[in-house]
């Protein structure tokens, strides 16, 4: 009970963390922040303490094309939050999207790591190929003030209930199982909701405009974990594992600031 009540109180502070760096860094950088495997990480830290080096290193194999559904769930999401600025049926959307890529990816887990790796590298290309127009077409809306109360509930109760059932899936399935849904977004999917509520459905879509990139940092974090653990143990694997995923993320945000630099001209 301990270590599930540890686990839930770091994931909230990593959310509120992130969501408050989202709000002063802007949307565009907010969506590669909330691509950093921050429930993934605890839930395979999670699964070392519960069940073994073994069981999490297979979680983590697992999770490497479960990161494509993370990003089935960002298109999805945006495509429709673009058409109809329904926050309910956008949410809806992107979970059973996620949940069918998730499903079917399944059936490959025993795939080598580099494979799986370039698989998921190009679910991420495609992924950020379909929703990087769709900046322009969403907006508009009217944003709302939510009360402090709301922006805490908000912001502690969705990531905690996301992981609390992957924590859930650790202690009663196969590694598997809990591999490929360790990558449900948990963060995102806080971050979505009272960016939408508070700035409208524009600002939702340009936070999910850069998420696909930012799971970048999700797979290099996934394939350090698996592939360094044998050697160094996994303690080890899952700080540089980190280290590389930080080093993504900061690679995605100069890359944004460069795009934008280039864009802002030729808009002149």
């Amino acid at each position: 009970m301990t270590l599930l009540l540890a686990t839930l109180g770091a994931m909230i502070v990593v959310t509120h963390t992130i969501r408050h760096l989202s709000g002063w860094l802007g949307e565009r950088w907010g969506g590669l922040l909330i691509g950093l495997p921050i429930s993934t990480a605890l839930t395979l830290l999670y699964c070392l303490w519960e069940r073994g080096p073994n069981y999490a290193a297979t979680a983590a194999q697992a999770g490497l094309l479960g990161v494509g559904a993370a990003v089935a769930f960002a298109v999805a999401a945006a495509r429709s939050l673009s058409r109809s600025r329904r926050l309910a049926l956008s949410v809806a959307a992107g979970t059973a999207t996620y949940v069918v890529a998730a499903l079917l990816v399944r059936g490959v887990n025993a795939w080598l790591t580099p494979l799986s790796m370039l698989l998921s590298l190009g679910l991420i290309a495609a992924g950020h190929r379909a929703v990087r127009s769709l900046g322009n077409q969403s907006s508009g809306g009217v944003p709302r003030r939510l009360s402090p109360g709301w922006k805490l509930l908000l912001r502690t109760a969705i990531p905690v209930g996301c992981l609390t059932a992957s924590l859930v899936l650790v202690q009663n399935a196969e590694a598997t199982w809990a591999g490929v849904f360790s990558t449900f977004p948990c963060t995102m999917l806080a971050v979505l909701v009272v960016t939408q509520l508070e700035a409208g459905p524009g600002a939702a879509v340009e936070l999910l405009r850069t998420y696909p990139i930012g799971k970048c940092s999700t797979l290099a974090f996934l394939g350090a974990f698996t592939l360094l653990t044998p050697a160094l143990g996994a303690v080890a694997g899952n700080v540089v594992g980190y280290l590389v995923a930080a080093g993504c993320v900061l690679a995605g945000m100069a890359w944004s600031s460069r795009a934008v630099q280039h864009a802002e001209p030729a808009l002149g």
